[in-house]
């Protein structure tokens, strides 16, 4: 079973381009509004605004280096 993509765009890469370009690391937070000022600071984009998934609110952006991420910010 796999995942759906948030991006048309990320989906065109991850099934297109280089290895890699389909993955995605998840990485908790305390803060999820503090995380999407820290990518608008260093000027990263971000692929998925802050939306809440039910498990958690989600943002996902593009590191340095193009590679996804998604932040996790778990109710409480």
């Amino acid at each position: 079973m796999s995942h759906g993509y948030h991006n048309p765009g990320r989906e065109h890469l991850a099934k297109t381009e280089l290895l890699g370009s389909g993955f995605v690391l998840a990485v908790p937070t305390t803060d999820i509004t503090g995380m999407r000022e820290l990518w608008d600071q260093e000027a990263l984009p971000v692929t998925l605004e802050p939306e809440d998934a039910g498990f958690a609110v989600i943002l996902y952006g593009l590191d340095p280096d193009g590679y996804e991420l998604m932040f996790e910010q778990f109710h409480e």
